[in-house]
């Protein structure tokens, strides 16, 4: 072999080692970037209130749902707000209780099933489902109220909430 084809096979060798010595980082680039995309979802989802899964996320979800489904309602009903007789005082303002009945699609409304979380309270009038559908519970701790605008506000019932008539999600589900 000649000296000027050892130069280029070395020249090309050197170019192939550099080359691979490139791809081997980038990989390495790669898997340290993957790496922190997935912690960042790990802390990102262990944040309470972030997750469906997470207790705070659920409230949050049935929250959403009550609060479309009671828009929807009083749109296919002329403004008329989904409610029972009861009412319910959160921070210091009486809401009227909603007749989560009225916005299942049995019944015409947008929602499949009483969400979880609805409370029934025993030998009482003021739970969600007062008005003779099944699907709250008494181990379930939130009575959803709305006002006279459409907005939806709970308030949680029981020794394990965080506080008592306070709109918000109270540390428990359901």
């Amino acid at each position: 072999m000649s000296e000027e084809q050892e130069k280029l096979v070395e020249s090309w060798l050197k170019k192939r080692l550099a080359e691979r010595r490139l791809r081997k980082r980038l990989t390495i680039i790669a898997l340290l970037f993957v790496a922190c995309a997935i912690t960042f979802i790990a802390v990102v989802m262990a944040i309470p209130g972030t997750s469906k899964s997470s207790p705070g996320g659920n409230y949050y979800a049935a929250k959403r749902e009550i609060q479309s489904a009671v828009i929807a309602y009083m749109n296919n009903n002329y403004g008329e707000l989904p409610v029972i007789n009861g009412t319910s005082t959160i921070t210091d303002s009486d809401y009227r209780i909603i007749d989560i009945c009225a916005l299942l699609t049995s019944k015409g409304g947008e929602i499949n099933h009483v969400p979880d979380g609805c409370a029934s309270i025993n030998n009482s009038d003021n739970d969600n489902c007062d008005a003779g559908c099944d699907g709250c519970h008494v181990t379930s701790h939130y009575i959803w109220a709305v006002d006279a605008n459409g907005s939806v506000y709970s308030t949680c019932i029981g020794e394990d909430c965080a506080a008592n008539s306070v709109d918000y999600f109270q540390g428990v589900w359901p």
